[in-house]
Parts: structure tokens; sequence; C-alpha cells
């Protein structure tokens, strides 16, 4: 038989419309509701379970209560959280011009430098994070904060040490004394969090007002990696390698802008071949090599063009002492033209500074070591995938294992590029047809 319930006796208790005993339930509604529930059922036994529904009772409305208020406080709590972080004024702080140390892998993106309507840029994803974290200003442009570079990466390319400098959002309040460095925001920490997989803030650094990261640098070191399965002659690229050690004329081997660069002196400290040490092999890949470069600055596609030239002299296509003819603008004014090596492989990987100590908290390492441990198992999947269709691939019959390779004419045969007195002569023209 269906009963028709004309109360709830909590919403009742909700409402505070009724008498409440001590334990906060409306003893009528209580003693309706047993009744309902027991009817005329005498076989229950006396007061005994009467008494036990009773706590059952109370022992579920207790419950909704602080279900209630726990549901309460935490949406209390993600309200203040998000008054806190809407609340934020970087003006109400001091700011502290500080350098970052930023690892990234470069291969999905179009170079590090942001770039006018292209947003996929190193340099975007950064500050993007910056203005999630409050750091800087939400309309705060680069120039506005003193920001500064040390390298210009290509499309393509990454970087294990590439250092930036701007003044970002201190932890003390507008017109207080400035903190020590370790009372000091958690920069590592707070913007690895709103940054992409592939990117990472290594470290910061406190850096007096009159730092740039560009021209306070000593070096730069390149590093232009390369399977030994390319069957190099090892030997003869080292022989090449020594050629570019000192200062020389590099305009040969750039990209060359001859509207805004007009000296292609660099120095380049060391350049050797070396083997990649500690890789983890199951005996059936090739080992890695790497080409090492260190100097002071490099130009434009410099360090992808010498790694052209060395590995032709790799492929005994040219001899060493090309490196040396090139160098000679005399023997050479004007660059052959020759394809540049792929962006893939090459890696800025450290910027050399007098006296910059990057901090590096204990936390942060250990968030920014489990997340590229995560990324290292991925890739080992994905290895896994290409290792097994290879296999596949070469029990096909009629595979040799070689990839034929056209016919190499000579550098001293090819056509040449204009050179720098001629891109020189071009551009004062237009300029002149433009003002006339």
């Amino acid at each position: 038989m269906d009963v028709e319930v004309e109360n709830d006796p909590f919403e009742t208790r909700r409402k505070g419309t009724r008498s409440l005993d001590a334990q906060g339930v409306d003893p009528k509604a209580e003693a309706k509701l047993v009744e309902l529930l027991l009817g005329d059922n005498n076989d229950a036994g006396p007061g005994d379970t009467r008494d036990r529904l009773v706590r059952k009772l109370r022992s579920l409305a207790d419950w909704m209560e602080n279900r209630e208020d726990r549901g309460a406080r935490r949406e209390r709590k993600k309200g203040r959280k998000r008054r806190c972080t809407g609340e934020i004024d970087v003006q109400n702080y001091n700011s502290r011009h500080v350098a970052l140390e930023i690892a990234y892998f470069g291969w999905e993106y179009r170079g590090f430098a942001s770039q006018k309507h292209v947003d996929d840029t190193v340099e975007q994803r950064l500050f993007d994070a910056l203005r999630r974290t409050r750091l800087i200003h939400p309309k705060a442009q680069p120039e506005d904060l003193g920001y500064g570079r040390c390298g210009r990466t290509d499309k393509g390319v990454s970087a294990l040490g590439q250092v930036v400098n701007l003044r970002l959002r201190s932890k003390a309040k507008r017109g207080a004394a400035t903190l020590p460095v370790e009372e000091e925001l958690d920069y590592m920490k707070m913007i690895n969090k709103a940054l992409p997989d592939d990117i990472r803030v290594l470290g910061w650094a406190d850096v007096e007002d009159g730092f740039h990261a560009r021209f306070k640098a000593r070096g730069r070191r390149y590093k232009y990696y390369f399977p030994a399965s390319l069957n190099l002659d090892l030997d003869e690229m080292a022989k090449a390698a020594e050629y570019f050690q000192g200062e020389h004329d590099f305009r040969n081997f750039c990209r060359m802008d001859a509207l805004n660069v007009h000296c292609f002196r660099r120095r380049i400290r060391r350049c050797r071949i070396c083997p990649v040490a500690g890789m983890c092999s199951d005996g059936d890949e090739p080992p890695l090599y790497f080409i090492d470069v260190v100097g002071s600055s490099f130009l434009w596609h410099q360090v992808r063009c010498m790694a052209a030239i060395l590995f032709m002299v790799g492929r005994r296509q040219e001899r060493p002492e090309i490196v040396r003819d090139l160098l000679d603008v005399d023997c050479y004014p004007r660059k052959p033209q020759y394809a540049m090596a792929p962006d893939l492989p090459l890696q800025l990987f450290s910027c050399d500074f007098d006296h910059l100590c990057f901090q590096r908290s204990v936390p942060g390492v250990e968030s920014a070591i489990s997340h590229v441990e995560n990324l290292i198992d991925i890739e080992r999947i994905k290895l896994q995938g290409m290792r097994s269709l290879r296999k596949k691939l070469g029990r096909f019959d009629g595979y040799s294992g070689r990839v034929s390779e056209g016919r190499h004419i000579p550098l001293s045969q090819r056509p040449t590029e204009k050179s720098y007195e001629e891109r020189r002569t071009r551009i004062a023209h237009k300029m002149h047809s433009v003002e006339s």
C-alpha cells in the first residue's frame, strides 16, 4: 500500500519552521517517519527496534548536514582562490630584474623570438605563462620590462641553456625593502606550471639593472647531432673543423643580412667532433656524435652552414681544406650555393656569463625532473614502434641498407650568391628610388 508523505522532515528542519530537539531533528517529523516505516508491524519488537531506527535516522541527518557543510566549505575555498588570483595587481608589488635560464624543444615552434602575426614561438608561450601567473602586467610588452635575449634560435632549433632577462613581480609589496634571494618567489616552479610540456625554466638569477643577456654573454655553445649510420669519415671532419677555430670572416658560412649586418668576423674558440658519452643502447642502435662549437657570437644560420660543409667533407665529397678556402674572402668573394644542414639536430647547449648563478629550488627541480622522465618514457614508446617498423621493412628482399645519393657538384664549380658589396649597392639603389 503506497503512502503519500506530505512533509519532508529534513526540508522542514532546513526551513526552521518547526521546533527542533537538541540533536537538530524535528521530533514530530521523526515520529511520523518512524510510524510510516514501522506501520502496524508489532512483530518488529518493542522500543528496541524503534530506538535503533531513530539512531539511524539521526545519523543520516547528521551525515547529510556534514555533507552540505563540506560542500559549502569547498565552494568558499574556491571562491577565495578565484578572488585572490583575480585581485593580484602587479602595480602593488615591487619588481625584480632577473635572468631566466630556459630549455625548450623547438621542433614544433617557429623559432624562439616573437614575430608579427605568428603565435607559435617559444617567446610567445613564455610571455603567456608570465601573464597567467601575474608575474607581469597582462598588457605589458617586452620593451616595458627591459627584456633581452641571449640567442635567437630559428625554426625547429632547440635549446638547453637559453637565457633571457626582464623585470618580474616580486614577493615584496611596493615600497618595501628588497627581499633576499632565498625569500623571493619560486619563479622556476611558478612559471613551469603555466608553460607547455616542451618548455621549461631551469632557474633564475638576480641581476643588476644594466644587465642584458645578449651583450653580457661571454659566449655560446652549440651542439649539432648526427648518427654514426651516416658512415662519415670522422677523421677528415675533425681536420676540417680545426680550420674554423680562431677569428675569421664567416660570410660564406651564413645567410647574409646585408641590410642589418655589416661585419662578418666572428671568433670560434672550439670546433670539434665528439661522441655522445653514456648513451644507453641495446646494441642495435648506432652511436651518436655531435659537432661541438663554442664561440663569442654567431651569424644567422652560421652553425648549420658549418655543419653542411663538414658533412660534405665527411662524405669525402670535399677536402678538409675547403673550409680554409671558404674562410678566405679573396679566394671565395661570393658564397657558393649549397643547402644548410637540417634544423632539428641543432641545439643551443649553453650561454656563458661571468658571475651569474642560477637559483634552483628543490621542489622546482624535483618537479622538472619528474616531468622530463615522463617525456622520456613517451619517446621511448614511440622509438620502440619505429624500431619495430624498421625491422619489419628490413625483411623485404632486395633492400641493401643504403640510400642512394645524388651527384655532388664541387663547391668551386657551383653558382654563387651575390657578394656583400653587390647587395649593399642594390639596397642603396632601392632606397634612392623610394626617396625620389
